[in-house]
């Protein structure tokens, strides 16, 4: 990856991080883009347990899992 490419991506994770929506909103993104907690779940590679636990506020995603859920969020 080029110096440029990691810059990129550090300011990508710095915005999304920023801009994590609470958990109410992010149940409502995943079911309006008609995807399942389990299938979201795959996707980031946590149980959809913790999917839920995101959603209902119990938790907040983490890394790893923390970027690629909220790019899936963004859509």
């Amino acid at each position: 990856m080029s110096e440029e490419n990691s810059v990129e991506a550090l300011l990508e994770e710095a915005r999304l991080n920023a801009s994590i929506p609470p958990p109410a909103e992010r149940q409502r993104l995943r079911e309006a883009a008609k995807l399942s907690r389990a299938q979201v779940a795959t996707t980031v590679g946590v149980g959809r347990t913790t999917v839920a636990n995101w959603e209902t506020g119990v938790s907040d995603p983490t890394p790893p899992s923390r970027l690629p859920y909220l790019r899936l969020l963004k859509g």
